[in-house]
């Protein structure tokens, strides 16, 4: 089904060796939305090594043509998606507490 606004989606990745591994998967699958907004790479057991980052994943979507961008905290997603208007789609989706931003959306 089409939308009215913008699908705008709010990405927590999950593990620095998967989001590496699958950096083109990812790309790829984000096609369909208009923006992604993406949070900091949720570690759980790993250590950040350096190979990957949220930048490389988003600059990675944004060659595919999705507009992209990697912010540093809940709260710069939570603001960014203040900005989405009536029509619009937002969904959440990843790791860890991503699931915050949509409560705290709701109203």
């Amino acid at each position: 089904a089409k939308v009215k606004g913008k699908i705008i989606v709010a990405f927590h990745p999950h593990l620095y060796s998967r989001t590496r591994d699958l950096l083109d998967e990812f790309a790829s699958a984000f096609s369909a939305a208009d923006q992604v907004l993406i949070a900091p790479i949720y570690a759980a057991r790993e250590v950040d090594d350096g190979s990957i980052s949220s930048s490389m994943l988003a600059a990675r979507i944004r060659a595919t043509g999705t507009e992209a961008q990697a912010l540093d905290s809940f709260d710069a997603i939570e603001k960014a998606l203040a900005e989405a208007r009536a029509g619009d789609t937002i969904m959440t989706m990843g790791a860890g507490d991503i699931y915050k931003v949509a409560d705290k959306l709701v109203v």
